[in-house]
Parts: C-alpha cells; structure tokens; sequence
C-alpha cells in the first residue's frame, strides 16, 4: 500500500526539473535585456524627480525612425522623404520654371505619368510631423499639409446639394467673371481709373447664380472643355468680422477662430476668408501676397507652380501701386516662347499638387501660379506679414527696379 521513500524522492525530483529549466532561461533572458537596456540608455538619458528625461540626441534619433516608417503615400502621391529640419531657402529643391512649363504646359490639365512631388508634405494629425511643420511655417519656407480633421469634415459637409442651397444666401458678397480663354488675370475694380486706356482682361457677370455656374463647371469636366474656350471663375470672400453670420466663417472655424492657431497665427491680421470656385482649365496668373497664406483645398485638385521672392525681377511683375493688377505677372508662362524670351530657364520654381483635403503654405512675398484640374474649391485665409518680414527686400528692389 505504501510507496517507499526513494520512490516518492525520485519522483519530486523529476517534477522539478521543468521548473528549474523554466526558471533558468527566464533569468537569463532578464539579465539580457537588462544588460541591452543599459547599453541604448543609460548613456542619453537622465532622471528629474524619478522621471526618466531623453537628452536631444536621443530624441532625433527616435523621431527619425519613427518618420522612416510613417506614411510614405497619400493616395498615389508618393511623398518626399521628410527632412525633419527646415533648410536655407536656397537649398530647396526647385527646378528651372522653364523645365516645369515645357514639360508640362500649363494649358494641359492632364497630369502626366512621370509627375513627382518635391515639395514636403506633412502629417497633421502626426505630433511628430506637425511639429516639424511648425518649424517651416516659422522658417517662412512652403510646404504642404494632410490628415487635418477638420478640412476633412468640411470638405464632406460641403457636398453640392448644400452648397446649391446655402451660396445664394451670400450673394452680395460673391462675384462671376468671365474670360475668352483659360487665362484669368486679376484686376481691381477700384484701379480702373487710375490707368489710362486700361482694359480689363476679364468681364464681370451680374446676370448668373452660382447654379447656373456649377452646371457650367460639372459640364466642363464631363465634356473635357479645351483651353481656347470660355471659361468662368466663381469667388466669394467674407471678412474677419463676419464670425459665423455666414456658413463659410461659420464652417472653416480654423480660419475665422479669434484665438491664434496653426493656420492663423495673427488673428488681429487676419483678412477674413476667400473661396475660389474654379473650373477645368482656369488658370490664375502668378502673384505674390503679402500676407502669410494657407490654402485648403477642399473639392478636386489644382497645380501651384510656387517661386520665391528672389525670381521677382524676372516675371514681368506689374510694379505701378495703382494698377488695377498690382502685384501679377504679366507674362503668359502657358506660352512657352514668352518663358524663353523672359529667361524662365534662371528662374528657381517647385511644382505641386494640392488636392482634397490638403493644405499649402505659401509663405508671404512668394509667387504662386494657379491652375484648377477641374471642378475644384480652394479657400484660404492670411495672416499678415512675418515679424522679420523674409523675403521683402527682394520685393522691394525688384518692384523699384521694375518702375
């Protein structure tokens, strides 16, 4: 009945062995990470009230591989590798304007196959990448903008029933205008008659609704409108103090909040917000403002051809304070002898595509050049000059020079 001692000794010895093997390997294993631990941070990391502080170097690091492995395509954009620290404007990756122009005509709104994006695109809704967005914005250099909550919910708010039903509520505060081809250069109605002779280049529409207008733009896609036809460009604008009386200040609060925020650092300078409703082909003639801008695009696509304030005194800009269109080349870039003639081949430019949902910076005294791919709406806000005014000097001699 009973097993004898050595019986029951073997047997506990036996049913120990597993656990000892288990508890062998465990030690083993902790004192390996432990001696790894001690390796990779020991040496970059200090400790403040019990709580472990990683020095600058070791956080460049962690940054740069974490954006190693963060978003590398946005649809079927591939992106640029980020470059987490802005560089000297000069060290941007432009191309000559002429290139840009001769391989792909501005009057062509068909993307090409070889088409690569330069410029840096961030994640907003990445700490780690909007934070290094921040840095540029600071720096005044360009750069684009996705993954921002916001634009994205407006931009599914606005669908074409809503639109249909709310724009003509703001009628007073919109206009049409009309040109004979794709080509829209900008002119004020109050400089008319300042310039003798002056003829403005486009006509102003009084007797369209904007139903009439989306009908026209929709068809334009549909049907592939050439370049040589009419085409119209719907705009509309609301002032810093509209505070939500209309469904733009009420809906694109980034642009219209009173507190600072990423896209409006200065709400004090703020110049309201103004929408550009374009159709396929429009092409709005380059121009520089002076005010910081961001751009949200928020139904289709369009090109910018930006350049720096250094290309100014080779763009034929309009120099004469009472112009009607101040500031604006007067050069035809779609006319590819004209970008020859003008030396388009020393002109530093990057080209992109900012598309639904996106945000571009523009920084204050650059030049951009506008074409909408097809039914598209843009609205952007500025923010006034930056406080070391980057670019000006450019501007300044160039505008004297070009008087």
């Amino acid at each position: 009945m009973y097993e004898s001692k050595e019986k029951r000794k073997g047997q506990h010895f036996r049913f120990n062995i597993p656990i000892l093997i288990i508890t062998i390997c465990a030690f083993i294993v902790a004192c390996y990470i432990f001696s790894i631990t001690r390796k990779t941070s020991s040496p970059n990391m200090s400790n403040i009230g019990g709580i472990a502080i990683i020095d600058h170097e070791t956080e460049r690091l962690q940054n740069e591989k974490f954006l190693k492995f963060s978003v590398e395509k946005i649809g079927n954009t591939i992106r640029p590798e980020i470059i987490p620290e802005p560089p000297l404007p000069e060290e941007l990756p432009y191309k000559s304007l002429l290139e840009i122009v001769k391989n792909w005509n501005p009057d062509n709104v068909d993307i090409p196959t070889n088409f690569k994006e330069s410029l840096q695109h961030f994640d907003y809704g990445n700490p780690i990448e909007r934070a290094i967005a921040e840095k540029y914005r600071n720096a005044e250099l360009p750069f684009k903008l996705f993954n921002i909550s916001h634009f994205n919910e407006v931009s599914s708010l606005w669908t074409d029933a809503y639109l249909l039903e709310n724009l003509p509520q703001i009628k007073h505060q919109s206009h049409i205008e009309l040109s004979k081809s794709n080509h829209f250069m900008f002119w004020a109605y109050k400089g008319l008659r300042r310039v003798t002779n002056f003829v403005p280049p486009t006509t102003l529409v009084s007797d369209m609704t904007f139903s009439d207008w989306f009908a026209i733009a929709k068809k334009a896609d549909i049907e592939r409108l050439s370049n040589s036809s009419e085409h119209y460009y719907f705009m509309l604008g609301v002032d810093k103090q509209d505070n939500g009386r209309s469904f733009i200040s009420r809906d694109l609060k980034m642009f219209s909040d009173k507190s600072p925020n990423f896209f409006i650092t200065s709400p004090a300078a703020n110049k309201g917000i103004q929408c550009r409703f374009g159709m396929r082909g429009v092409i709005a003639e380059a121009h520089y403002d002076a005010g910081r801008n961001m751009v949200a695009m928020l139904k289709g696509e369009k090109r910018y051809i930006i350049n720096p304030p250094s290309a100014c005194s080779q763009l034929g800009v309009i120099a004469d304070t009472r112009h009607p269109s101040y500031r604006h080349s007067v050069i035809d870039w779609s006319d590819i002898e004209q970008a020859v003639s003008r030396g388009f081949d020393k002109v530093e430019a990057i080209d992109t595509i900012v598309r639904t949902g996106e945000v571009l910076y523009i920084p204050s005294y650059w030049f951009h050049y506008i074409v909408s791919l097809k039914y598209s709406i843009q609205c952007n806000s500025r923010s006034g000059s930056p406080p070391k005014q980057n670019g000006y000097d450019h501007i300044k001699r160039c505008m004297r020079f070009n008087r």
